[in-house]
């Protein structure tokens, strides 16, 4: 079976730059690692700026990234998981890259 490395970029503020809570990311780590059964955590911050009805965002980002089997039912967790991160973080749309995984 094809795998696949999911990249979870979360915020690390709101769009007022007011920091979220560790609690909100230790409660996400939690969701990902029971349904994935591992996880890495980038904590070395990402920058990334992107566009939305004529508004810049500019955020700084933690990154989630998991290794699992490309499946349909990890995707739809991963929809799913989409929509509530959206409302955790007060997010008008929240990134979620799926690449595909060679093994060496």
């Amino acid at each position: 079976m094809k795998q696949i490395q999911i990249e979870i970029f979360l915020p690390l503020t709101d769009n007022n730059k007011i920091p979220f809570d560790e609690a909100l990311f230790l409660e996400t780590q939690d969701e990902i690692l029971e349904r994935f059964g591992g996880i890495t955590v980038q904590e070395t911050p990402y920058q990334g700026a992107w566009m939305h009805g004529g508004t810049l965002y500019a955020d700084t980002l933690r990154c989630i990234f998991v290794v699992t089997d490309d499946t349909e039912k990890t995707r739809q967790f991963l929809r799913d998981a989409k929509e509530r991160l959206k409302v955790r973080f007060d997010q008008i749309d929240l990134l979620i890259l799926v690449k595909q995984v060679e093994w060496i």
